[in-house]
């Protein structure tokens, strides 16, 4: 006798059945779940990708798959408020010694 995955679920089914009843078919609730549309995100490089979201409004991005160093091979030092040259400033001496 050859039994398949499709053979042997039903058989477990109906072996469960017997045991503890045919089970109670239950309806999906409606209107509970939120709306799923699509919007354009728009990344800071000027990328645009249309995705589904929940969100049902168009988003920006800062970093996206265009222009992350991950995936580009490049890497970009972003110094904001000149944060690098403070920490060379104060740390830099020790790295001479």
């Amino acid at each position: 006798m050859i039994i398949t995955c499709g053979t042997l679920l039903i058989e477990i089914i109906h072996q469960a059945e017997q045991r503890h009843g045919p089970k109670e078919v239950f309806q999906m609730q409606n209107a509970i779940h939120p709306e799923y549309k699509q919007i354009a995100a728009t990344c800071s490089c000027g990328n645009v990708v249309n995705v589904g979201s929940t969100v049902c409004k168009d988003i920006t991005l800062d970093i996206c798959g265009a222009c992350h160093p991950f995936y580009t091979g490049t890497q970009r030092v972003v110094d904001t408020g000149g944060r690098i040259e403070k920490f060379k400033s104060r740390f830099g001496a020790l790295a001479s010694k």
